[in-house]
């Protein structure tokens, strides 16, 4: 894990600063927008981008040693990366703006106790970790998944529009062959198998 350059963010233009923001905002939407499971692993200290980068994923795996900063207002920066938005979700509003404002490191443990990181391990066990559990993801099947991301994505959304997506979305899972897959599993007591759907796309 590492941070943002910040000394090559020195002396730019308002058209470079915003086309650097641009440029990252590609990125972001990629990992957002993936529609396949995410898990990111934070080693040892990460800081500022590296940080909003882990957010937009699914799953963070931290280690006991890790420490993770947000240094942006002590740089005199807004957060960036999306940050505003992905923080609160994960932590709440309140501890979202205290971690911002305290500019304070975060250890891992506390990362994992506030639900800013959903695994804690040992140090050693970071990357494996998440390796395992994309692993794991993977097996999940595709469709039902990026429809449930996309609404969790979606924080705007009224009850009303929920259930009327609610409605399209399962629409298609009903007709589509990974409930066949998962229906079929379920009532013989097997592990499903979406990964060897005809089509599946992985």
């Amino acid at each position: 894990s590492a941070g943002g350059d910040v000394p090559s963010m020195v002396g730019l233009s308002e058209d470079q600063a915003r086309a650097r923001m641009q440029h990252i905002h590609v990125l972001c939407r990629l990992v957002a927008g993936a529609g396949v499971p995410v898990v990111s692993a934070i080693e040892g200290i990460g800081a500022g981008a590296a940080i909003g980068l882990a957010l937009l994923g699914d799953r963070i795996v931290v280690g006991e040693g890790t420490k993770i900063l947000f240094p942006f207002l002590k740089l005199g920066l807004a957060p960036d990366w999306g940050q505003l938005l992905t923080l609160p979700r994960r932590v709440g509003l309140p501890a979202a703006r205290r971690i911002l404002c305290d500019g304070a490191p975060v250890s891992g443990a506390e990362a994992y106790r506030i639900g800013l990181a959903d695994t804690l391990v040992t140090d050693a066990q970071v990357m494996a970790t998440a390796v395992a559990q994309a692993g794991e993801m993977a097996l999940l099947p595709r469709e039902a998944f990026r429809r449930m991301k996309v609404r969790l994505d979606d924080p705007s959304r009224s009850l009303a529009e929920e259930l009327s997506r609610e409605e399209s979305d399962q629409a298609v899972c009903l007709l589509g062959d990974e409930f066949v897959e998962g229906h079929d599993a379920y009532v013989n007591k097997r592990r499903a198998d979406f990964v060897g759907l005809p089509g599946a796309r992985r």
